[in-house]
């Protein structure tokens, strides 16, 4: 699979009440989301990324609809990053 940052535009409340002035209504907002996963499936209606993949089991998936999808870029494997070692206490 894939891995890939999928940009996307959720559907939301433009506002936090029940009644809003139409006079003074603030602009709605879109909400975005930038989401790494591995891509499961894409189709012209859908993707489906997982975060987790194993040998025989991937992670829970998340389907975004395609319409919400404003940017799908493939990433690329690169060097390892260094994971720090974890300090030893000075002893007393």
């Amino acid at each position: 699979m894939k891995p890939v940052l999928c940009v996307w535009e959720d559907a939301s409340e433009a506002d936090e009440g029940p009644w809003v002035d139409r006079a003074t209504a603030p602009k709605a907002l879109p909400i975005i989301f930038h989401q790494i996963g591995y891509l499961c499936e894409i189709t012209p209606e859908h993707i489906v990324l997982t975060a987790c993949v194993g040998e025989h089991q991937i992670g829970t998936r998340s389907r975004i609809p395609a319409g919400m999808v404003r940017k799908l870029v493939s990433l690329n494997e690169g060097d390892p990053v260094k994971i720090p070692k974890k300090r030893r206490k000075a002893q007393a």
